[in-house]
């Protein structure tokens, strides 16, 4: 999952600068970086929702330019699945989807019935938490065996006590954008860090402001 996010990362990027060897680049320094070669060969779930969020994000800007049927509904359906995996990312990042799609609102609009087949098809696999008898001991209430645990296990009830956290005090919240400003120098060797930072310069001087955000 991790070579296939690599492998995304790499068309996204000839997509937006039509520049194979920069692309490769760009792949090069997300397969080395700390962090996701950490969740690469880790047992989670965070890798396959990379993916898939990398997935969508390279079938909506090929929507946008190139809108059609077959490519909407396989994006529904992937929206579904990646739902089913990890639903917060997605979440969160479903409004810059909606800027994205804001001038094909019309024709995603006359498609709205046959699109919402292709998300429930994406969203089957939570029927598996309800048929399942072997994950006695996997989720924190044993078996989900009623509708009502099943839901609760969706909106993730039994970790809501781990997400909430007090509110940041003024000097945490600059520490907090500090430690974002400095987060490349974590993940890669310092020498590389003008290129990321010349990067997102240059991202942004080329690219439409609304793709680049």
């Amino acid at each position: 999952l991790g070579s296939m996010s690599v492998v995304v990362v790499y068309l996204l990027s000839v997509r937006l600068t039509l520049n194979e060897s920069i692309s490769f680049f760009v792949g090069i320094v997300l397969a080395l970086s700390a962090s996701f070669w950490f969740q690469a060969i880790t047992a989670e779930v965070y890798m396959l929702n990379t993916f898939l969020f990398l997935l969508l994000l390279l079938l909506a800007l090929r929507l946008e330019k190139d809108f059609s049927k077959r490519d909407w509904l396989f994006f529904s359906c992937v929206y579904g699945i990646s739902l089913s995996n990890h639903w917060p990312l997605l979440f969160l990042s479903s409004p810059g989807f909606a800027v994205l799609f804001w001038n094909r609102r019309m024709e995603i609009l006359r498609l709205t019935p046959v699109s919402l087949v292709a998300l429930l098809l994406g969203l089957i696999p939570y029927l598996h938490l309800y048929f399942s008898k072997d994950y006695t001991e996997f989720f924190f209430y044993g078996k989900l065996d009623s509708l009502s645990l099943v839901w609760e296990h969706i909106i993730r009830k039994e970790q809501w006590q781990m997400d909430v956290i007090q509110t940041a005090s003024l000097k945490q919240s600059l520490k907090l954008f500090v430690d974002f400003l400095l987060f490349p120098t974590t993940e890669l060797p310092f020498v590389s860090m003008a290129f990321v930072y010349g990067g997102v310069y240059g991202a942004f001087q080329k690219l439409e402001k609304r793709i680049f955000s």
